[in-house]
This record gives structure tokens, sequence and C-alpha cells, in this order.
């Protein structure tokens, strides 16, 4: 495979204050340094956060339901409206969101406040005042979950892949670590970690494990027996 020299970066993913830089070359030409990149429509900075990538998803999800406002000003219905939002909208919020999903309050407020956006469009069609209308209760009304809860489900669907297999990943299912049951009266399925960092906690693995735990204890699902239904089932409830 030949690979385009112009078109190659580096990158290095650290946390550290004072991290180790190196020059690569490719083909004799010093690649040059970035501090974030794009991979599959994700961007991965090199400090590992996700606010870039919100950054720029919100602004891409807030255009397009600027769009979708102006062109529908002639009259849609609520039903074509929730269509376009689910389809063009709610879609580029949650993309590949297993693996950026925030954990802090700005980040998912920001997130939040797109979806919020476009329940007041919807309560105003409804004969509200915009900052009046009843978002929660609209909300119920349509069956929009929060893009918070959605996420959970997006994780908790995506353990369930991999644990039966329909995620076909080896290294990703090395790093689970199974719950060895023993005398305590515990259904965890995961065994619960300590970490020395808030990041390392909230990390991907981390928190899907977690996910598992309070599924399989708090609620009795069943990982390797009851059905994705199921599962979705529990986060409508």
């Amino acid at each position: 495979m030949r690979l385009n020299v112009s078109k190659c970066a580096v990158v290095t993913f650290h946390r550290s204050a004072d991290p180790v830089m190196i020059e690569y070359k490719l083909c004799g030409t010093v690649l040059p340094r970035k501090t974030q990149v794009k991979d599959l429509d994700v961007i991965f900075s090199a400090d590992l956060r996700p606010e870039k990538h919100i950054d720029h998803i919100c602004n891409r999800a807030s255009r397009t339901l600027g769009f979708i406002i102006r062109t529908s000003r002639n009259g849609l219905s609520t039903k074509a409206l929730m269509s376009l939002y689910t389809a063009l909208i709610r879609s580029i919020l949650e993309y590949c969101c297993v693996v950026w999903a925030p954990y802090q309050v700005d980040d998912t407020d920001r997130l939040e406040k797109i979806q919020r956006r476009f329940l007041r469009i919807i309560g105003v069609r409804l004969g509200y005042d915009f900052m009046a209308a009843p978002v929660d209760t609209i909300a119920e009304s349509l069956g929009l979950l929060s893009l918070s809860v959605r996420r959970q489900l997006a994780d908790a669907v995506f353990l369930r892949k991999l644990l039966t297999g329909q995620v076909d990943c080896d290294d990703l299912l090395s790093r689970i670590s199974f719950r060895i049951p023993g005398s305590t009266r515990s259904r965890d399925l995961f065994f619960p970690h300590q970490y020395s960092t808030t990041y390392a906690y909230h990390s991907c693995l981390p928190r899907l494990q977690r996910r598992g735990n309070a599924l399989s204890s708090g609620l009795g699902y069943d990982f390797f027996f009851d059905s994705e239904l199921a599962l979705r089932r529990l986060f409508k409830l």
C-alpha cells in the first residue's frame, strides 16, 4: 500500500506535562506534528479530551437544525420534524459516542442544549412561547429520551455485542475483568477496579463495566441470555 505523505501527520497522545516528542519520517519526509486528528469522523485530541469533537458535532448539529427550521416554516407535521431530527441531527450527536462519551457537566449540557432547542421549536408549533415551552413534557409525549440516557443505552448495547461475539475484537474482550462468583451476595458481572485518576475512572472500558454491573446486579439483566430488545426496554421504563 502506498501512503500519501502529504496527508500523514504525527500525534502524540498523552496526559503528561512534559511528553517525549520524537521526529518521525516517512519516505524521507519529516511528518508534521498535530495536536488533533480526525479518524472515521471522530476528532481525537492529543490530551485525550472530547471537547474538540463535541465542539465539532455541536456546530454541525446546530447548523443542520437551523436549516431544518428555515426550510420548514411553511409547515411540517410534528412527526415529520421528529423524523428529520432523529435522522439528521441526533445521529450526528450520537455517532461513535461509546468512544468519546463525556462525563463533565459542561460537555453533556452542550449536547443536551441541541435537543432542548429542537423541543422548544416543537413547543412553538404547539402554541407555546419559545422559552416557556415545557421541554420535559414535550419530550415525554414524543417518547424522546435524553441524549445522556441514550449514550448509556449505546454503552450497554455495545457491551452486550462485545460479550456475545457480535463485535469480534479479542483485544477489547481480553481487557474486560469478569468477577468470579464467591461467597458474597453480589450479582456484579465485572470486577470493580480502583483508579487513581478521574479520567481513568470515566474512560471507556471502566465505564462500560460499571454500566454492565448496574444492569446485571441492579436490574437483573443477563447479557448472555436476554435479548437486545429486552435491554432497550429497560431504558424506556
